[in-house]
């Protein structure tokens, strides 16, 4: 009896040295693990030799180096608020024989500046990806696709729209021709159809009906008013149908 109480005995003191040098590691290795982890993390991000995060607006850029002795330093540059990068610039487009100074973002269209910012809204947006021709306009004598062009492109450009070539009490021919064959129906496509069929007849002023055909191949017309307006610019070419 008293030799298992002796074994009992050393067995609990054995228990306790091993759960107090187990806390004792623990602790020890908390402290120097969550050291190593910070210094391996900044030296790992420092190993790229440089980091620099942007500066967003009114704070400082940060720059982050490793030294040769694995110390990691921390410089700030750039203070102050950052100067905002350009989106754009100032343009001059000749829009129906008028110089217009404005301002345009790189990425808007012609056809945006001409309506959102010009309040032409003759151009119509319909596919906005160059296949319907409701945004036709002419451009340095051509039937171009507006959604198609950008407005920093335009600069120095001569551009034409349907406001620029008659309005309701003084008509252009292709105007008064669309009227009188009822070629218009829901009007979408009206406006770049009447471009597209005077940039052909500035060009060629007495095309044959294929020519005609073939000319405005490019506008597609929804309500499928095409034989009406094939004879409103045959009309105007003086071409007999």
């Amino acid at each position: 009896m008293e030799e298992i109480n002796h074994i009992k005995k050393e067995k609990h003191n054995l228990t306790e040295n091993v759960t107090d040098k187990k806390a004792k590691m623990n602790r020890r290795d908390f402290l120097m693990g969550a050291g190593a982890g910070a210094v391996v993390a900044a030296v790992a991000v420092a190993g790229v030799a440089e980091l620099t995060l942007p500066n967003t607006g009114g704070v400082s850029t940060k720059t982050v180096t490793s030294t040769v002795n694995n110390t990691v330093t921390t410089t700030v540059t750039g203070t102050g608020t950052p100067s905002a990068p350009t989106l754009g610039k100032v343009v001059t487009l000749n829009i129906n024989g008028t110089a217009q100074p404005i301002y345009v973002q790189n990425n808007w269209t012609l056809l945006r500046v001409l309506r959102d910012k010009l309040q032409l809204y003759a151009a119509k947006e319909g596919c906005d990806r160059g296949e319907c021709g409701a945004c036709s306009v002419i451009m340095d004598g051509m039937a171009v696709y507006s959604c198609q062009i950008l407005a920093v492109e335009a600069e120095g450009r001569s551009i034409t729209t349907l406001e620029g070539i008659g309005n309701s009490s003084n008509l252009h021919p292709l105007q008064a021709a669309w009227i009188k064959h009822q070629a218009t129906e829901c009007g979408g496509c009206a406006p770049g159809m009447i471009m597209t069929a005077k940039a052909l007849l500035d060009s060629n002023p007495h095309p044959t009906l294929q020519q005609i055909r073939e000319g405005l191949s490019g506008n597609h017309c929804v309500c499928g008013q095409y034989i009406s307006i094939q004879d409103a610019v045959a009309d105007v070419a003086g071409v007999s149908v």
